[in-house]
């Protein structure tokens, strides 16, 4: 049941985080992030597993890199990567996820 549950979480991240390519849609296209954000990727990491607990802490570091620039900044992002590592004598579990800011508002 757990896999599952696991599963169902990475599918609905991937689809809540998908990005609409500029000028599918009609609409002018996005901001570029600012000078310093959007180049970077931005590392979440979870030593339980916690596939929610990394992809937090990703964006709560972007969300610290852009509020050093502005205040109150919205952004969008992509999960470029999902990583882990797990099992061994040491019993690991950890997960990383990376993010990369897309637009800012």
């Amino acid at each position: 049941m757990k896999t599952i549950s696991t599963l169902s979480t990475t599918l609905c991240l991937a689809l809540a985080t998908s990005v609409i390519s500029p000028g599918q849609d009609g609409k002018p296209a996005p901001k570029p992030p600012p000078a310093g954000a959007g180049d970077r990727v931005f590392t979440g990491k979870s030593s339980t597993g916690n596939l929610q607990e990394a992809l937090t802490s990703a964006l709560q570091s972007a969300q610290s890199a852009l509020n050093e620039k502005a205040s109150d900044v919205q952004f969008s992002y992509r999960v470029d990567a999902i990583k882990g590592r797990r099992g061994g004598f040491a019993g690991l579990n950890e997960l990383t996820v990376d993010v990369k800011v897309v637009e800012t508002r």
